[in-house]
């Protein structure tokens, strides 16, 4: 198919005139495409020329405008002429006026520079005049100086054209060696202050160092310093000479003069930090008027540190550094062992200043407990370090009791051996009292150490001593004396230690320390309770010999006569006195010990007493003697019981009928009245223990075990019964004979 090359498409924008010929040439149509587009321009200029045929008369009519145009032109040409040569002559008028402004302007601009640098030189020459006046000896004011060569150093860098006027390039020279004159006037002014509190020199000082834009650095270093003296200080306190020897007393006064001198430093330095940080807080900016303390961002590296103020950062980092210092001093043998042996004194000391700086800052809670918590490892160790000095006491003790070949057991400590536990016992105490004295959390942890080492002592004595009077011999029994000497002489002196753990702050402690003491005291009786038990059944013995003698007869004697149980038993107390008593401390253990036997005797003799028959009137007397001697002999006698040997006395001698209205009949047991009845009458009426055919020993076990009275009666009342019976029997036979004999 042909391409159809119209005109219209050659008209089109976008005709390619290679696409097109591509085209042709790929139809084959070349020819006839040629041939088209000839007769397509021959119409096209049959056109144009009709065309201009049609419009030749209107091209004519505009040829004349044209020409009418032309004149007008040329007139308008000469105008134009005639305006040029007059802007030209404005031109040259202007032209030379403008040339004379530009060079006035130039002129004024020269002057105008001229005079500025002039005025910035005379600026600067003001500046360094004031600058000198500033540091003036005797008007000297470093601020308002740090001010003059503030505004100079940055009068100097707006102001690079000052630079190789002679007049400046004299001054500069002297300029940079201010800020050096300032640094180190204000560092001197700063120190000064610091050391004599004087807040008006920090005050200035910081002033300086502010407008010289080295406040923070200052600030910083200042408190590196503080803290530096604070290290050194506990450093040379903390350090005790190698190669001694441990734990002198000479040592520890010395470490405790250094520990009171460092404290000391410690509270200069917590002076020096809170009048830095308060005039930082109360002194504005000289050139923005902001408190300073602003101007000294926190350095910090957690968030935590970065809510802290300076002083709170301060106060921290000397804390942390000061139980440092001490956590080091405990790998040190010497001065590990001074600070466990002071540390009470050393947290009285910690107290104290922690008190000292509460005074100085109203909010000083938590910075004091962080403060205490510096000695946190000493006070974890001292229980421990407590326990093992007494544990040493202790062991001291026992080898200087333990009896050797050349040496018998004693029944008294020797000096060596009540030395050492006097050393024990007061060190408990001591320990205690030095810890509560100073108020410290390990209160209840020394008193827990004491009160295990106590019970430790204790174990240990009561494996020693003898509890057994029957097998006890007389090596036991002055090894219980022993014992029971230092068991007293331990009891007194820690007795004031339940006082001191009142206010514990561990529960239990109390409680603890009680029943370490109840057990003392259990022990205590368990040493003297074989003395007693032993001398007791020696006097029970005694006692029942009295069923051997006669208390018959009614012959009054001519003096006071004692029966031969009473004289026996007088010797054997005697005898118990000076041998044993005698060597026993006095004290309430002993006391109720001896109470308790003077009431055993006493109502012993009370109920043996009531048991004899036949029972005359010298017999009556006889025991009356022998009771009121017994009670001479028993001085602990209570006073109940000394009351029913009174009354059993008077029971002796009153008639039946007098006995029922009797006032004292309460005084003694109803068994005691029952059996002293029971042997006024007829010989066939039998004792309990008679008609029961066991011996009065026996009797009196059983009433030892049978303590109630309605048993005891049961006893007497069988007896009666067969009485009765055996009455009965003999009044039928003998009326069986009186029958027999009337028939």
């Amino acid at each position: 198919m042909a391409l159809q090359l119209t005109p219209e498409v050659f008209a089109t924008t976008k005709f390619d005139r290679a696409a097109c010929v591509g085209t042709v040439v790929a139809a084959g149509t070349v020819r006839e495409t040629l041939a088209g587009l000839s007769q397509a321009l021959t119409q096209i200029e049959e056109a144009i020329a009709a065309k201009v045929g049609d419009n030749y008369d209107q091209l004519l009519e505009v040829a004349g405008q044209v020409g009418e145009q032309g004149a007008c032109f040329g007139q308008t040409n000469e105008a134009v002429r005639v305006l040029e040569d007059e802007i030209n002559g404005i031109h040259s008028a202007v032209e030379d006026s403008y040339l004379k402004i530009k060079s006035r302007a130039t002129q004024a601009s020269r002057m105008h520079t001229a005079a500025s640098l002039l005025q910035k030189v005379m600026r600067f020459s003001h500046l360094a005049q004031k600058l000198k006046q500033n540091l003036q000896e005797g008007t000297q004011d470093y601020a308002k100086a740090a001010i003059c060569r503030n505004e100079i150093e940055t009068l100097l860098k707006e102001n690079k054209e000052l630079s190789g006027i002679a007049l400046v390039e004299h001054e500069v020279s002297w300029f940079n060696k201010v800020a050096d004159t300032l640094e180190v006037a204000a560092t001197l002014h700063l120190k000064q202050g610091l050391e004599l509190q004087n807040h008006s020199s920090i005050a200035k000082a910081l002033e300086v160092f502010a407008i010289m834009s080295t406040l923070p650095d200052k600030v910083s270093s200042t408190m590196t310093n503080i803290l530096g003296r604070v290290s050194l200080a506990m450093g040379t306190a903390l350090y005790v000479q190698e190669g001694r020897a441990e734990d002198r007393a000479a040592d520890r006064v010395t470490f405790i003069g250094h520990v009171s001198q460092a404290m000391e430093d410690v509270h200069a330095a917590c002076v020096q930090a809170w009048s830095l940080c308060s005039v930082l807080q109360r002194t504005p900016h000289p050139l923005t008027h902001v408190p300073l303390s602003d101007c000294v961002p926190t350095p910090a590296s957690s968030s935590l540190a970065q809510s802290l103020t300076i002083l709170q950062l301060f106060w921290r980092n000397m804390c942390k550094l000061i139980s440092d210092k001490i956590t080091d001093a405990l790998n040190s043998r010497l001065c590990c062992a001074c600070l466990l042996a002071e540390f009470p004194r050393i947290y009285r000391m910690f107290q104290d200043l922690a008190a000292r700086l509460a005074r100085m800052c109203s909010t000083f809670d938590e910075e004091k407990q962080l403060f205490l918590g510096c000695t946190a490892n000493v006070e974890a160790a001292y229980p421990k370090f407590v326990y093992g000095r007494l544990l040493e006491l202790h062991n001291v003790f026992f080898s200087a009791i333990s009896p050797t070949p050349s040496q018998p057991q004693l029944s008294a400590p020797s000096k060596q051996a009540a030395d050492a536990l006097q050393a024990f016992a007061q060190g408990a105490v001591g320990e205690i009292d030095a810890v509560k004295a100073c108020d410290s959390p390990a209160a209840a942890a020394v008193a827990h150490s004491v009160a295990s080492i106590t019970k430790m002592y204790l174990v240990k004595t009561r494996e020693l001593i003898s509890d057994d009077p029957e097998s006890a011999s007389q090596q036991a029994l002055n090894q219980n004396t022993l014992h029971f000497h230092c068991l007293i002489q331990v009891q007194a002196v820690l007795a004031p230690i339940e006082a001191l753990l009142v206010t514990a702050p561990a529960a239990g402690v109390v409680d603890e320390w009680r029943s370490t003491l109840r057990l003392l005291v259990d022990i205590a009786e368990r040493c003297v309770a074989p003395v007693f038990a032993k001398h007791r059944k020696a006097l029970e013995i005694t006692m029942l010999r009295m069923h051997g003698e006669d208390f018959s007869g009614d012959t009054i004697p001519a003096n006071e006569e004692h029966s031969d149980f009473m004289l026996a038993i007088d010797q054997h107390v005697c005898t118990f006195r000076n041998q044993y008593l005698c060597r026993l401390p006095p004290c309430p253990i002993v006391s109720r010990q001896l109470t308790a036997l003077c009431a055993r005797v006493v109502e012993l003799f009370i109920r043996n007493a009531a048991l004899l028959r036949p029972l005359g009137t010298r017999g009556k007397l006889r025991l009356a003697n022998d009771m009121a001697h017994l009670i001479r002999l028993m001085p602990k006698t209570p006073a109940a019981v000394a009351k029913a040997a009174q009354s059993l006395r008077q029971l002796f001698h009153m008639e039946l009928n007098e006995i029922e209205s009797w006032r004292e009949v309460h005084a003694l047991l109803p068994s005691v009245i029952m059996h002293h009845l029971l042997g006024r009458g007829p010989a066939e009426m039998l004792s309990p223990h008679t008609f029961a055919k066991i011996s009065v020993a026996q009797f009196n076990e059983w009433l030892d075990s049978h303590t109630d009275e309605e048993q005891r009666w049961e006893q007497v009342k069988t007896s009666l019964d067969a009485y009765a019976v055996a009455r009965r029997r003999v009044f039928v036979v003998c009326a069986l004979v009186t029958f027999y004999r009337s028939r």
